[in-house]
């Protein structure tokens, strides 16, 4: 199994230099004969999401103008969709597509937004087993 990606949806999905590898999602309902649900795997999807399928960004400083902002994000977009870039790119990127769409921040957003529940079942984990504590 692979551990996925979340999607535009916040949905795990394959990762698509493993497309015929199931994802963690899939391995559970196969082992248990059920979709997984409950804390535990809000708290994997939020985790996939803040360690893994935004784990590379470019982040510019809160005070940067506008007009640079959509600057870089639609020279990155034009450049993710250019074929020669994309050959070349993908040694570098390890086949994963370069994505700046008008939608990322909300995605980003959304996906560094942790619930109190999450939050809470995580530090109570790190705690119990591991002998960690965070504030």
């Amino acid at each position: 199994m692979s551990f996925g990606q979340l999607d535009g949806s916040g949905e795990v999905v394959r990762d698509p230099n493993f497309p015929d590898v199931p994802t963690v999602p899939e391995a559970y309902e196969q082992l248990h004969g059920k979709k997984p649900s409950g804390e535990k795997f809000e708290a994997y999807k939020t985790l996939l999401g803040l360690t893994y399928t935004y784990q590379k960004g470019l982040w510019v400083p809160e005070k940067t103008p506008e007009k640079a902002v959509t600057l870089l994000r639609e020279s990155s977009e034009k450049l993710g969709a250019d074929k020669d870039f994309q050959a070349k790119a993908a040694k570098v990127l390890g086949g994963y597509p370069l994505v700046a769409d008008a939608d990322m921040a909300d995605r980003v957003r959304a996906a560094y937004t942790v619930s109190s529940s999450v939050r809470s079942y995580v530090k109570d984990l790190l705690e119990s087993k591991y002998n960690i504590h965070v504030e």
